[in-house]
């Protein structure tokens, strides 16, 4: 794992040229941001930053992730070609709401939920992955024609849940601007 992540952030400069965007990010106590980049069926955290003061959450850079995993897994899918979506909602690795222990995702439901996310731009997890801590994720687009994703820009944090459409728009922005301002590290990634 830590070979692999390294190479990831040997090859490019993402790690570096993210860390303003995600300073802007984790601005409020209790928060971290971070982006992770789709490698196979994971995405790896390639950098991270977390907010000054207070109480503090982390990630660790080189983590892995299922790449369906709740609200980066969301921003996943819901920004895919439609027949690649459903073959992974079809697959059995599917943990849009973490590790269920082998019950079902309600498929339906999870459509209607990519449906919104991709008309906000952002998707959430509240509580689902880990209780007390809310998440807002937005993919990061590459390629030159035609626009898929190739990672996630992520803030979570301890923050109430009634403030997440906040943090999901500035998840948003900072993932359309880091798509545009790097779009050639990341047309690369595709």
């Amino acid at each position: 794992m830590l070979a692999l992540s390294r190479a990831v952030l040997d090859r490019t400069d993402l790690a570096s040229a993210a860390t303003p965007f995600l300073e802007k990010l984790a601005v409020d106590p209790g928060t971290c941001a971070f982006v992770a980049l789709i490698r196979g069926p994971q995405v790896y955290v390639v950098a991270r930053r977390e907010a000054p003061g207070g109480v503090s959450v982390t990630i660790r850079v080189g983590y892995q992730y299922p790449l369906t995993w709740g609200s980066m897994g969301k921003a996943i899918l819901a920004f895919l070609p439609e027949p690649e979506r459903e073959a992974l909602l079809a697959g059995p690795d599917l943990f849009l709401y973490g590790d269920t222990k082998g019950k079902a995702v309600d498929l339906d439901a999870a459509r209607r939920e990519l449906e919104v996310c991709s008309r906000l731009g952002y998707c959430t997890d509240l509580g689902h992955i880990q209780p007390g801590l809310q998440a807002a994720s937005a993919p990061l687009l590459g390629g030159r024609v035609v626009r898929r994703p190739v990672g996630v820009v992520t803030v979570f944090g301890t923050f109430p849940p009634e403030e997440i459409a906040v943090h999901g728009e500035r998840v948003a922005a900072t993932a359309r601007e880091i798509s545009d301002r790097l779009s050639l590290l990341l047309d690369g990634m595709v």
